[in-house]
């Protein structure tokens, strides 16, 4: 396809404008990459928090660790592949040093959970440390 024709179909008027579309279309495919770490996550119940905020757990560790270990089994695919790709994420999302230090901290819990008296929740690490699989 000729750049004229890509401008047109892109609705773009310039070189400038492809390229940002470009651009755009690569970060919805690294958001799509880290979608199973946060799909499972949520699933299982741990909110990964944008900025300063903490970590939210909203369930038991243990409860936790059994879904996020029923989900990854679930998936489809081969278990040992689901395994790699979570893992492989995980390492991609632990890169910046912002999110390191923020899942070497305790977690907290969601406002549901507070008032049942759970135990404060472990770091976001430790919790997924404690799941079968990913061990």
């Amino acid at each position: 396809m000729s750049k004229r024709r890509q401008s047109v179909y892109l609705g773009a008027s310039s070189e400038n404008d492809i390229s940002k579309a470009k651009r755009s279309k690569k970060l919805t495919k690294d958001q799509e990459k880290t979608s199973l770490l946060n799909d499972c996550l949520k699933k299982a119940g741990l909110s990964l928090q944008h900025g300063d905020s903490a970590n939210e757990l909203s369930s038991s560790k243990a409860s936790f660790q059994k879904k996020l270990c029923t989900i990854l089994k679930n998936q489809v695919g081969d278990l040992l592949q689901n395994v790699d790709s979570f893992l492989q994420e995980l390492t991609e999302y632990l890169e910046e040093p912002k999110r390191f230090h923020k899942s070497l901290m305790p977690c907290t819990m969601s406002s549901e959970n507070e008032n049942r008296g759970m135990a404060v929740p472990d770091s976001a690490v430790r919790l997924l440390l404690g799941v079968d699989v990913i061990q």
